[in-house]
């Protein structure tokens, strides 16, 4: 079922809003303190199929891509530090994380939901 078939299912409820506005805010911290984003992707694990609303689990899943693509290429990019291209990718996984976190807290605000493949 699309969310355009079941609008109501694409309303969070209060609870969830706030779980989803912790994890944003954890998210935005990690830019600085890495150690929050690990926490806010625990609560995204925990809560993604504990949430009623579509709207909430494509947002929690949408957290959970950004941090594990960025672990990801940070790793990668950590490994292949030695050749030199490494701190580019580095670089560039930040930038794309901190996309990724504003991209999703202003859909979050606005009240829309994200892409997201398959």
């Amino acid at each position: 079922m699309s969310l355009l078939e079941n609008p109501l299912s694409n309303k969070p409820s209060e609870a969830e809003r706030k779980t989803l506005t912790l994890a944003y805010v954890l998210y935005a911290i990690g830019v600085f303190i890495p150690l929050s984003a690990l926490v806010a992707v625990i609560i995204n694990h925990v809560r993604v199929n504990e949430v009623q609303s579509d709207f909430a689990r494509n947002h929690h899943r949408w957290m959970m891509r950004s941090f594990w693509f960025t672990v990801l290429w940070a790793s990668l990019g950590g490994f292949l530090s030695g050749v030199g291209v490494g701190v580019i990718l580095i670089f560039f996984a930040y930038l794309w994380y901190i996309y990724r976190i504003a991209r999703g807290g202003m859909n979050f605000l606005e009240e829309k939901t994200l892409p997201l493949p398959g």
